[in-house]
């Protein structure tokens, strides 16, 4: 006790008669007084001894019941009525919650009301309510109170149980305000249950005072739902609480409830218009990802606003309500929304903006017509088919039905197209293309033949339509896996078209035999660069049984040769395929007839390599055959027979070739020329004696034409000698006149280690010869050796040795090669000389003079299609003068920008070689710091004077060049800056963006740095949008895209597919779409 006096007296000195500074200080001091108190003996001595004078004693003796739980003071002071004491004790609603539970009714009756003021009961009473949770003594309070407080009672009857207020409500003579009512059952209206219908009917709460609308919408949605049969709600709210009303139930409208049910349509359309709220509830009620359960809802909604709304305003405020709600434009981001199809006819017929519409859709985002249902679009394209005739919808029709594989529809479309247009044969060809361009059916569906045969019927004078269309449709069946043969057989068999066109002769031929001709056709159309080479190969050998068994009806295969032809070039394009293991699977020895019976120039060199492997004899037995094989290519045929002899082959061909020499049989003269350059060099240079062209190097008048060839044969076999003596001796007798232009690839052979002075002396002849303008791949040999020859006539170039066909001048002085070039460029002819430039290969690049490199750059900068030339000056070089020329770009390009002031229009090709800078800044190839902000200062201002309306490709191309130097670089950053510009440059440009830019990003990649690209993907999306997701799709390599491919154990490869698969998990249709389509390239 002694301490607790200690204390006492510590505070009262402590703080002279006034209350602590704070209430912390206060509650310091109570909480070690309680401390100290260990039974009620010392509490009742402790405020016993605690003899307050001044209010702020009694406040301090109040804390300190309070907080030691002792009623009796604070009792004391209620009916004492001191209001400083009572707002103190009303603070601590759990301590009233305690004292109320130790007095009775009796006393809150006798001894406190009397005390209190007017308010001051209101809130007493109010506190009861609120925070006492016995209601049986809540309503003994009531029953306490009714006789001698009937005013206060609403105050406390809030608390009472729920069935005590159903009681005292019904009572007949119970006389209470709609707002007082209200303010007694809003916290457990819902429990009231139908009696809140009587309730309603008696007092007419809800007529009578609106806020209760309000109330119920902001805090009770579940009975604002409840009330929604008996009552409904004519009131005209206010702004706020209509915000409140469509704010708090929006999770109730997103799932599918009818609010617009509960109110009245009018009013409510009355007060969203006055408020202008219309737009934002429109927004409010419509999402981007809905279900198929919530287009009940939506249909409500587009109701609603046809009911209230002028017909042609409908339109408008849906497309307001989506762009405000979204902040984006409503067309170019129509396919985010999955909208109900009652909304879509609303968009596709609106009256007023129709035409504007249907060129919306058709610029940006025709593919709703695809991703909606049939059902929906198929009978507006039908509509609009006949009124505008456009062959694009007809396009549509399929695409939306095939997407959606549906059958019926189909089905229905075809009917309507082949009945509308069945006399209209143009339009009837482009729905044929588009008709067998698409996959409709998952296996052959003879029903929709019936309805194609009809109409093959009506245009029966019109047959090439079966010719020019049927292949289109073949071609599909065999590149997707499904069985074509099944309808050849059907067709041959029952001439199930050519029944019908038997009754009238075409043009004197039998309709069988254009049907069968049009089919042979077809299958060469299916071999035609056809990658499935076992089809090939089961289709032909299909076609040879069906000849040898229906002799009567045979596939005529016109074109035989060019089958197999197609057929092994195909072949050879993949490497895991040998020719052997795949020429097998046909009976060898139809196939052998076939080979040999229409072998023509075109038939590649690879099927007689592989018929001198394992089957030799048929080459000598053939041998008449192979010999009028003429083309140039042979020499990898003989020359593979050189290295990997068959000697019995040899000597049958050399004697062969003998005789075919002696009697001048030119149809195969030309191979056994070429035979003898390899086999037999000595009897060559005779032949090659004998067959030489006249001095002056015309043609005589009356020689054949066979003999022209076979010395043309002689040239170009010329190079297959071993003496560069003779070869030098035979080029000068056949490098002349006329025959100039055939010699030129043997020319640039025989130059190979050849004394540099004689080869001189010989070009001066000829470099002036008109014929040089026949030329085609020898440009740059006669290019570099004509500057040679007027610049080098020193007899110390007898000792040099020519090592390529550009040494002369890579290894001339400058001074001396820059003369020419210049007068060359200045010269009428500059375009011949750019193309012969051209043809300057990588490795010759190298080896030329820096000055000649910098006279190229200086001269074709700004020159059309020179583009690829220019970039290989600079990007094929190396170390310091790939440093000295990056830096006289600089220079070019800070003349070119400071002499142009307008806006120009440059040559694309142009443009896309500036982004090839980026890999030299990326790879630190510009060599100071100084040099490469020279350059990006002068990318950023050299957009300003190019005028995107000439090539918005290339203006797209400088500006992501101007986005990448602004990134400093980091992929990361370029690619959260690509997915800003790319989304604000379509919405000018459209989607060429998207190529442009995936354009410019593959060729930045070019050298498959894996780990850039995890970082620009990563920086791409770290904010997901549609734009961004479709231009990482154009990034991510094929076999992100192909899931049947092996997955690589590195780990960018493995990022890379973690992006696939994150664009994958996207729900956004126009993703979607996009990744099938991608898929169905890369299968």
């Amino acid at each position: 006790m002694a301490k607790i006096v200690n204390l006492c007296q510590e505070f009262y000195v402590l703080n002279t008669g006034h209350i602590p500074e704070s209430k912390e200080k206060l509650n310091r001091y109570i909480i070690k007084i309680k401390k100290q108190v260990t039974n009620d003996c010392d509490l009742t001595e402790l405020l016993d001894l605690i003899q307050p004078n001044t209010n702020t004693e009694e406040l301090f003796k109040l804390e300190i019941a309070i907080a030691v739980g002792n009623i009796s003071f604070p009792l004391t002071s209620l009916k004492r009525g001191n209001l400083l004491l009572i707002k103190r004790i009303l603070r601590y609603s759990e301590f009233l919650r305690y004292a109320f539970r130790q007095i009775s009714a009796e006393q809150l009756v006798v001894e406190v009301m009397p005390c209190l003021s007017y308010s001051t009961k209101i809130k007493l009473l109010n506190k009861l309510a609120m925070h006492l949770d016995d209601e049986y003594l809540l309503e003994t309070y009531y029953n306490g109170l009714q006789f001698e407080y009937p005013d206060f009672l609403i105050y406390v009857l809030p608390g009472c149980s729920i069935e005590f207020i159903k009681e005292t409500i019904n009572q007949p003579n119970y006389s209470i305000s709609e707002r007082s009512l209200y303010l007694t059952i809003k916290n457990k209206i819902m429990l009231l249950g139908d009696d809140l219908k009587t309730i309603e009917q008696r007092y007419g709460i809800f007529s009578s005072f609106p806020k209760a609308i309000a109330h119920l919408a902001n805090n009770n949605v579940d009975l604002f739902w409840l009330l929604e049969e008996n009552f409904r709600f004519t009131v005209e709210l206010g702004a706020l609480t209509t915000k409140n009303v469509l704010r708090n139930n929006l999770e109730k409208i997103q799932l599918g409830e009818d609010l617009l049910n509960i109110l009245d349509w009018n009013m409510f359309h009355k007060v969203l218009k006055k408020n202008n709220m219309l737009t934002e509830f429109v927004g409010y009620c419509f999402l981007t990802e809905r279900s198929d359960v919530f287009k009940e809802n939506d249909m409500l909604i587009l109701k609603f606003i046809q009911a209230t709304e002028p017909k042609e305003k409908v339109w408008e405020t849906i497309r307001r309500g989506y762009e405000e709600k979204y902040s984006v434009d409503f067309f170019e981001n129509l396919l985010s929304f999955r909208i109900c199809e009652d909304i879509i006819k609303v968009i596709l017929n609106c009256e007023s903006d129709r035409d504007k519409i249907w060129d919306y859709i058709s610029e940006y985002c025709h593919r709703l017509m695809y991703l909606q249902s049939p059902n929906v679009i198929i009978p507006i394209l039908k509509e609009r088919l006949i009124t505008t005739d456009s062959p694009s919808l007809i396009n549509k029709m399929f695409e939306n039905c095939a997407l959606h594989k549906d059958n019926r529809s189909f089905q229905e479309v075809l009917d309507f197209l082949f009945h509308t247009f069945r006399y209209e044969i143009k339009m009837f060809g482009i729905l044929f293309y588009d008709f067998c361009d698409w996959d409709y059916f998952e296996e052959f569906n003879p029903n929709m033949w019936a309805v194609i045969d009809d109409v093959f019927e009506l245009h029966n004078h019109h047959q090439c339509l079966v010719k020019c269309h049927l292949p289109f449709y073949f071609n599909h069946l065999v590149e997707s896996g499904k069985s074509v043969e099944k309808y050849f057989q059907s067709l041959i068999a029952s001439l199930h078209l050519t029944d019908k066109m038997n009754e009238n002769p075409f043009a004197g031929r039998k309709y069988e035999y254009i049907a069968l001709e049009a089919f042979g056709n077809i299958l060469e159309e299916l071999c035609h660069g056809n990658l499935y080479c076992y089809m090939c190969m089961k289709y032909t050998q299909w076609v040879l049984d069906h000849n040898q068994r229906c002799r009567s009806n045979r596939i005529l295969l016109t074109k035989y040769p060019n089958i197999i032809y197609f057929f092994v070039s195909s072949l050879f394009k993949d490497a895991t395929n040998s020719l052997y293991s795949c020429l097998k699977q046909f009976e060898f020895e139809q196939f052998d007839i076939a080979f040999w019976k229409n072998i023509r120039i075109r038939i590649r060199e690879d099927i007689l390599i592989w018929y001198k492997r394992y089957h030799p004899e048929r080459l000598i037995q053939n041998k008449e055959d192979v010999f009028r094989y003429n083309t140039y290519k042979v020499t990898i045929f003989l020359k593979n027979l050189y290295h990997y002899p068959q000697q019995n082959v040899i000597d049958t061909y050399k004697t062969y070739a003998r005789n075919v020499l002696c009697r001048i049989d030119y149809d195969r003269a030309c191979f056994a020329a070429i035979f003898l350059s390899i086999f037999a060099q000595d009897e060559f240079y005779n032949l090659a004696e004998t067959m030489k062209p006249s001095p002056d190097g015309k043609i005589p008048y009356g020689i054949t034409f066979d003999k022209v060839t076979l010395q043309r044969a002689i040239s170009e076999a010329i190079k297959n000698i071993d003496s560069s003596k003779n070869k030098l001796i035979l080029i000068k007798q056949y490098c002349i006149g006329y025959y100039v232009k055939y010699c030129c690839g043997t020319f640039m052979n025989v130059c190979a280690n050849t004394p540099e002075f004689a080869v001189l002396l010989f070009l001066k002849g000829i470099k002036d010869n008109t014929n040089l303008k026949h030329v085609k791949r020898a440009k740059k040999a006669f290019l570099c050796k004509s500057v040679a020859a007027e610049t080098i006539v020193s007899e110390q170039a007898e000792t040099t040795k020519i090592k390529d066909v550009s040494s002369l001048l890579n290894n001339m002085p400058a001074e001396q090669v820059l003369p020419y070039l210049r007068r060359e460029f200045t010269d009428t002819n500059c375009s011949r000389f750019l193309d012969q430039l051209d043809d300057i290969t990588d490795e010759e690049i190298k080896q030329f003079d820096v000055k000649v490199l910098k006279f190229f750059l200086e001269q074709t900068l700004f020159i059309k299609d020179m583009g690829e030339f220019y970039y290989r000056c600079i990007f094929v070089s190396t170390g310091q003068t790939k440093f000295e020329l990056l830096d006289y770009c600089i220079h070019l390009f800070k003349k070119f920008i400071e002499t142009h002031r307008s806006k120009i229009g440059i040559d694309p090709a142009f443009h896309a070689v500036i982004t090839e800078f980026i890999e030299a800044l990326c790879d630190n190839s510009i060599e100071s710091q100084e040099n490469a902000e020279v350059m990006v200062e002068l990318l950023l201002r050299y957009p300003t004077i190019i005028d995107p309306e000439v090539s918005i490709s290339a203006y797209l191309t400088l500006e992501f060049t101007v986005l990448y130097f602004e990134s400093d670089f980091d992929f990361e950053e370029l690619g959260r800056r690509c997915n800003v510009m790319v989304s604000h440059y379509i919405e000018k440009y459209g989607g060429v963006v998207i190529d442009v830019f995936s354009k410019v990003l593959r060729r930045l990649f070019r050298n498959n740095n894996e780990n850039d690209k995890v970082n620009l993907l990563r920086g791409l999306l770290e904010e997901f949008n549609t734009n961004a997701a479709v231009l990482a799709l154009h990034i991510l390599p094929p076999y992100c895209l192909n899931s049947d491919s092996s997955s690589s154990d590195d780990d960018d490869h493995e990022k890379l597919n973690q992006f696939y698969e994150i664009l994958k998990q996207s729900k956004e249709p126009v993703i979607k779409f996009f990744l099938h389509m991608q898929r169905n390239s890369y299968d």
